[in-house]
């Protein structure tokens, strides 16, 4: 979808919520997305509201893909403030405590 010289920016796609969960579902992540949530939370997010909002609005996060080695680092993009108790409104990223204090991405 969106190619820098270091990453992707792309559609989420099968198999992202696993790696999603694993690398973002932290407390020190997720402290701004209303917390740690359960993996069947995580699922439905990814596969569900995110594609729903591609396809209902036209717009989404999008997945951070690493162009180096494939890996998925985070999100970023627009999202519509609807979860209740999170401080998050319009444009928003997050990334995998492993790839904080790397050089800024984009």
């Amino acid at each position: 979808m969106i190619e820098t010289e270091r990453l992707y920016l792309r559609n989420w796609r099968e198999g992202d919520a696993e790696t999603f969960e694993r690398h973002t579902n932290t407390r020190g992540v997720m402290r701004w997305l209303g917390g740690v949530k359960s993996p069947e939370i995580i699922h439905e997010v990814v596969n569900k509201r995110l594609a729903g909002w591609q396809e209902e609005l036209g717009f989404t996060f999008w997945a951070v893909e690493r162009r180096e080695d494939g890996e998925l680092l985070g999100f970023c993009g627009l999202k519509l403030a609807d979860d209740p108790g999170s401080p998050v409104e319009g444009m928003t990223d997050t990334a995998p405590s492993m790839a904080w204090g790397s050089e800024p991405s984009f």
